[in-house]
């Protein structure tokens, strides 16, 4: 916009620019093309269009021209802007379609969501070390271990094992860790600011409101328990009804099924840490949708 405001110095100072008015005119119409191309809540505006051909025609009339020169200047103006709305409509509609967030629903539903991937990644991970090579995938680690007849360590953040399942267990401690952290308010002593789910807020009147709609969200994520064709939510409730039936249960989350309790436990830290991060996108695209309105 700094260009623009420059171009509207020049427009109403003519000290500015002296040599010409046919330079101001061209100037004046490069400002008004800042303006309709650079303000997101102006682009393709009737407003912007009709500032752009009345601030040319200021400069137009004076000009002196032949009415035939006078004429197909002015049809080159009004077809520039004619394609300057054009652009700017087609960008607009991309930028409306790229707002899209997590909080949407159905902008996730048609593949992976830029918002809850980048999220989701900084939960803790397992990874495999094969010699000096490490890796993220598991097959790839036992074809490497294969290949070179060595051993596969497996790596949870600065922790190293060489059993499996001691590194599935300290992975699924630090994720409800780490979750639990991501959802709880802390405020700092120093400045006074609470964080909550990744966001800090100076004002504690807004910092409860992130509060409690990240709580309501992870509140509606719950495990519930399968045996057989009967269905529960109570821990001891499912576990009496295995062992009468004599069968394992199955641990639910979010619709993801499995019979092992440590993958179920990691499947709800996760599935309680993308509702938070979910419920704070939502509240931030509220915000700016507030704020640009």
């Amino acid at each position: 916009m700094a260009i623009a405001d420059g171009v509207d110095r020049i427009r109403l100072d003519p000290r500015l620019c002296p040599d010409s008015s046919f330079s101001r005119f061209f100037l004046v119409f490069l400002g008004g093309c800042v303006k309709i191309n650079g303000n997101p809540s102006n682009r393709c505006g009737l407003r912007g269009v009709v500032d752009l051909i009345k601030l040319s025609e200021l400069f137009l009339t004076p000009l002196n021209l032949q009415e035939k020169k006078l004429m197909n200047l002015r049809h080159f103006v009004y077809a520039s802007v004619g394609c300057l709305a054009l652009v700017a409509g087609q960008l607009s509609a991309d930028d409306a379609a790229g707002k899209k967030t997590c909080a949407d629903k159905a902008a996730c539903s048609g593949g992976s969501c830029p918002v809850t991937e980048a999220a989701m990644a900084k939960l803790p991970a397992m990874t495999f070390l094969v010699g000096e090579e490490s890796v993220c995938c598991e097959k790839s680690a036992e074809s490497l271990a294969k290949e070179s007849n060595g051993s596969i360590q497996y790596v949870v953040g600065d922790e190293k094992f060489d059993s499996k399942n001691q590194a599935f267990e300290t992975l699924v401690a630090k994720t409800e860790a780490m979750v639990d952290e991501f959802t709880t308010p802390h405020t700092c002593s120093v400045s006074g600011d609470t964080t909550i789910a990744g966001k800090a807020c100076h004002c504690p009147v807004e910092a409860g409101a992130i509060a409690e709609k990240v709580k309501s969200a992870t509140k509606l994520v719950a495990m519930t328990y399968k045996v057989g064709e009967e269905t529960c939510s109570c821990p001891n409730k499912a576990k009496a009804i295995a062992e009468k039936a004599g069968a394992k249960p199955t641990f639910v989350v979010d619709g993801t099924e499995t019979q092992c309790e440590m993958t179920a436990r990691l499947n709800l830290a996760r599935a309680k840490y993308k509702a938070a991060v979910m419920a704070l996108a939502s509240n931030t695209e509220a915000e700016s949708t507030g704020s640009d309105s």
